[in-house]
């Protein structure tokens, strides 16, 4: 699923990317940092930016974002219709959560004067103004507005779990946003994947039962030892995804995935444990 947040500079907008990256597991694509780089590079060659070459230069990277993850999240003012749409041709709007994120123009200003400036491309006050203009009075049918002034991170977070769960999610994209944090070793993240009351059961451990006892399970299993998932295979079936998996140590294993309503409810795993053990040096467990 493709978020893309639009609203005014100072709005907030990045950092409701990052409580959805922290809390959800959406990769958060920063587009800021690359546009600053291609004005950068047009300083130096004496000559002005240009909307659409530097559209050639950004999008490519966050069209692979979007092959590679489950779901990934972007930002854009809308000042520029011709970004806009090049952001919304990205993919399908059955796949795009188009959230309009809206705050006052003396906090955004407030909010800019504020911040780290280092990947942001500097504006003068009076261009400021005129962007959240443009971007306040874009004529868009959203799926989400939030009015970024009070919101808490919790209420952020809730806002967009509701709106991944109210669109189709397929299985294969929830598990490759398993892998995806279950490769960054953040267990917040792979909670929130859970059902409150999922079970997770690695045939070799006794199952887990309800998200955050599915928390702590991998928070101890990152804090003993140094865990890969390189993807073999991806299959779906129904509510169903298989996940053949191997790991740079030579492991080998899969997992069965029960998705219903955007999350995992039950998971299977099956791997062997002496020799998870034995690559990782972790002592061996003693006969009964």
């Amino acid at each position: 699923m493709f978020i893309l947040l639009v609203g005014p500079k100072g709005s907030g907008k990045s950092h409701i990317g990052r409580i959805l990256e922290a809390r959800l597991g959406v990769h958060f694509f920063h587009v800021e940092p690359l546009w600053l780089a291609y004005h950068a590079e047009c300083k130096t060659a004496g000559r002005q930016p240009v909307i659409a070459e530097g559209i050639a230069k950004v999008h490519p990277l966050l069209a692979r974002a979007l092959d590679e993850h489950a779901h990934v999240c972007a930002d854009t003012t809308g000042a520029s219709a011709e970004i806009l749409d090049a952001l919304l041709s990205l993919r399908p709007r059955s796949d795009t959560i188009i959230a309009r994120v809206t705050a006052r123009l003396d906090l955004s200003l407030q909010r800019i004067s504020t911040r780290d400036q280092s990947d942001q491309i500097p504006l003068d006050e009076d261009t400021i103004r005129k962007v959240h203009a443009l971007s306040e009075s874009l004529s868009l049918d959203p799926d989400l507005v939030l009015n970024n002034e009070r919101l808490t991170d919790d209420e952020t977070a809730e806002a967009f779990q509701n709106a991944l769960t109210a669109t189709r999610v397929h299985p294969r994209q929830l598990v490759q946003a398993w892998v995806d944090a279950f490769n960054r070793a953040d267990p917040v993240a792979l909670a929130a994947l859970y059902a409150e009351d999922a079970v997770n059961h690695q045939v070799a451990e006794t199952p887990v039962r309800g998200r955050e006892a599915i928390r702590e399970m991998f928070a101890k299993g990152f804090e003993s030892a140094t865990m890969v998932c390189e993807v073999e295979n991806i299959f779906e079936d129904g509510e169903w995804a298989i996940l053949e998996w191997r790991d740079p140590l030579g492991l080998r294993g899969c997992g069965f995935f029960h998705i219903v309503a955007g999350r995992i409810v039950f998971q299977r795993g099956y791997w062997d444990k002496l020799s998870f053990l034995r690559a990782h040096g972790l002592p061996l467990a003693e006969n009964p």
